[in-house]
Parts: C-alpha cells; structure tokens; sequence
C-alpha cells in the first residue's frame, strides 16, 4: 500500500504518459480504435478548462517538489525490500 500511495502513484500520474481510448468503430467484423494522444494524466488535468486554478496550483506545486529519479530509486528500494520479505523462509524447529 505504501508503494502505491507514494512513488508508484506519483511516477504514473506525474510522469508516465498514457494514450486515452478516444473512439472504437466497427468495421464488418474488426474494430477501428483511435487513441489519443500521448499525456501524463497531469498533463490532461493542466489541459482541462473546467479544472479550477486553486487545484491546477496546487499540482503544479507538488509537480516542481518531485524528482523522477528519486522517486524511480526509492520505488526499487521499496520493491526490493518487499520481495526480500517474501522470500525470507523462516527456519524450523526440526522435532
């Protein structure tokens, strides 16, 4: 849940840019798909006109403060811990 709520949320929403499904036509029996283009979901919100510029401040701020570098590094530090742990075979008593 950590990994989630920290790094792995704000590596996706900051800086992974995504394509967006915009329109799916059939076409006899295959399907047409046309896809946006490529935006990191922060970039969507700062493109939308309905969002209020308190949040778009807001983002933006938070946005300046982070470091994908740092983030990609402590999400491998945290993930690496993680698989340790899963890994870790407690030894048993042999009676």
């Amino acid at each position: 849940n950590d990994i989630y709520a920290n790094e792995w949320s704000q590596l996706q929403n900051y800086f992974m840019p995504q394509m967006k499904l915009i329109r799916k036509t059939r076409i006899g029996s295959k399907y047409k798909r046309e896809y946006s283009k490529p935006m990191t979901p922060y970039d969507r919100i700062m493109a939308e006109p309905t969002i209020s510029s308190e949040v778009k401040a807001r983002l933006k701020r938070q946005y300046d403060n982070l470091n994908p570098f740092a983030l990609k590094e402590a999400l491998d530090r945290k993930v690496n811990r993680f698989f340790k742990l899963v890994n870790f075979k407690p030894i048993r008593n042999a009676s």
